[in-house]
């Protein structure tokens, strides 16, 4: 392994982490079940000169490298010397003629979207931990959240970069202009390529205006495939929703534990509009005259206040779920909105009530879906696994697909033949040995090369 001292010609010493307590923080991201992995060294780089030039000596010395944001990752894709890239936090610049920020991948996602925000600017993706991860993390995950089934996920919103591949050459892809055809789309093929391809050192991110007005509704069911039907009803009446995020009752009665509130009905939809002019309200208001036939209750709510706590409450639920039975495992799954009724039906008959419930929430405007399967007992533990696996099969036998947001990374390599054919999978492989052909970057995580 390489000596930490050969770091120190571009960085100081106490940036250079070999001590075991030191560099513990860097051996697991927050995905559950993944054995922790301690790094041979953790370099804590401020400058892309340093992450350059440290990624380079790795490199040539065929030191593996997996490079570290926020940890924030659930799949296993961050746990070799690890690069801490969170001192690499600089907003080069915001170009408003141009529509597009450029940025240091160490950038917390939050910071970026406030910073547009003073120029009347929205740069849309917003994973629950928006408030923590790094863009270089959302780009290496193509990060996405509530607001995909209006605006897309991370992917539409890269334009280009600069990167360096596993043999240290430092390039350029993508443009700095929203078309472009010119050769192979490498900015899309890079987002969501986990750290498997390339070392990200500067991102060129598109920005839209932002809306004049936002509203949101919660729509309480008596009946869970009710509210579920409810998602196509809403989509195909016309409307146009910034997000339109699902409830089921175990969630329902995991969240009023934690944060007790009334909810009065056995689901809940939660629908949030916005609009370029002030008429968010009267989209929403139309949304509830579409469910009228189908809702037991409706709450408004259009005051920054009100909107903030309905998201808190919202991104509390994994909490919730997780306390409430004491354990819970999840999965991150995504099928054709048609099916969504079918996926609730499959998934509830693996609860095995009092002490095994599976309930779900997540974002149904886009048939993705978090699967939470709660338990009592650490002895249940395998019996949650073992309904993991089949929560997999049922997303794939539904026409969807084993992981939509959280990524592959090491916790679900070995069920990506699930859903991808064995020629498939190795086209996949010629690709990553085409960037990375040593295997240095992130080796070991998707699937084995």
């Amino acid at each position: 392994m390489i000596a930490p001292e050969r770091f120190y010609q571009w960085l100081s010493k106490e940036n250079v982490l070999s001590d075991q307590n030191d560099k513990a923080y860097a051996a697991l991201d927050t995905s559950n079940g993944i054995k922790e992995s301690l790094p041979h060294l953790v370099l804590k780089v401020q400058t892309q000169d340093e992450l350059i030039a440290c990624v380079r000596l790795c490199l040539e010395a065929k030191t593996p490298v997996v490079i570290r944001g926020a940890g924030t990752g659930k799949s296993g894709g961050a746990i070799a010397v690890v690069i801490d890239i969170s001192g690499l936090n600089r907003i080069i610049c915001i170009d408003k003629t141009n529509l597009l920020a450029e940025v240091e991948p160490g950038v917390i996602l939050s910071h970026l979207k406030r910073a547009v925000q003073v120029h009347g600017l929205f740069y849309p993706p917003d994973p629950a931990s928006q408030n923590y991860c790094t863009m270089g993390g959302t780009m290496a995950e193509n990060a996405a959240g509530p607001s995909t089934l209006k605006y897309g996920t991370t992917r539409n919103y890269i334009l280009g970069g600069t990167a360096i591949m596993g043999t240290g050459e430092l390039f350029d892809f993508g443009k700095r202009c929203p078309k472009g055809v010119a050769g192979f789309d490498l900015a899309s093929l890079l987002c969501g390529s986990e750290g498997t391809l390339a070392v990200f050192t500067k991102l060129i991110v598109r920005l839209i205006p932002h809306p004049k007005s936002i509203a949101c509704g919660v729509f309480y069911f008596d009946d869970q495939d009710q509210a579920l039907s409810a998602v196509n009803k809403v989509l195909t009446s016309g409307h146009n929703p910034r997000t339109l995020e699902y409830i089921d009752h175990a969630c329902l009665e995991a969240l009023s534990t934690l944060k007790p509130f009334a909810h009065p009905g056995r689901a809940a939809l939660i629908i949030e509009c916005d609009a370029y002019h002030d008429d968010a309200l009267a989209e929403l208001l139309a949304i509830g005259h579409t469910l009228k036939p189908y809702t037991k209750e409706m709450s408004l709510f259009i005051s920054k206040k009100d909107l903030d706590n309905i998201w808190r409450l919202r991104s509390s639920l994994s909490d919730a779920c997780t306390h409430y039975l004491g354990h819970k495992l999840s999965e991150d799954i995504a099928v054709p909105l048609g099916r969504l009724v079918d996926l609730q039906r499959a998934t509830k008959n693996l609860s095995k009530p009092p002490h095994l419930i599976v309930g779900l929430f997540g974002h149904a405007g886009d048939g993705n879906l978090h699967v939470q399967i709660m338990f009592a007992t650490k002895e249940l533990t395998s019996v949650a696994q073992e309904i993991c696996h089949k929560v997999l099969l049922i997303a794939v036998g539904l026409g969807g697909t084993i992981a939509a947001e959280h990524g592959i990374g090491l916790k679900k390599k070995d069920a990506l033949s699930l859903e991808q054919s064995e020629c498939l999978i190795e086209v996949q492989k010629r690709i990553k040995k085409a960037f990375d052909p040593y295997n240095l970057l992130n080796p070991g995580k998707i699937f084995d090369v």
